[in-house]
């Protein structure tokens, strides 16, 4: 029996994962999308970008068959919360709740 899906404790599953994601998107990173595990952000300068932008991402995820998560889905963020970080138009900010735990 082969499985499809990564199982819970195989060995080496983040950094196989991440090697798959890299390559398969190898072309786009760092230039309007960064990518680190499951956390898939796409950064435009238009509309009309983004639009496009999220049509590879998917259309490459759809065809390796690949899946996203409905609850994580968030399109047209001016704001966005990752790795205990904001990043907006201003630049990438520490978030207040994650350094008012340390500090604390």
């Amino acid at each position: 029996m082969v499985s499809l899906i990564i199982q819970i404790g195989d060995c080496n599953t983040p950094a196989t994962f991440q090697a798959l994601i890299n390559h398969l998107f190898s072309p786009y990173l760092g230039w309007w999308m960064d990518v680190y595990l499951d956390d898939i952000v796409v950064y435009s300068d238009t509309f009309e970008e983004h639009v496009e932008h999220c049509k590879t991402v998917i259309d490459i995820l759809q065809h390796e068959k690949l899946h996203l998560s409905k609850k994580k889905l968030f399109f047209f963020q001016q704001e966005l919360k990752v790795l205990g970080c904001i990043i907006d138009r201003n630049g990438i900010w520490m978030d207040p709740d994650k350094v008012a735990s340390v500090i604390a």
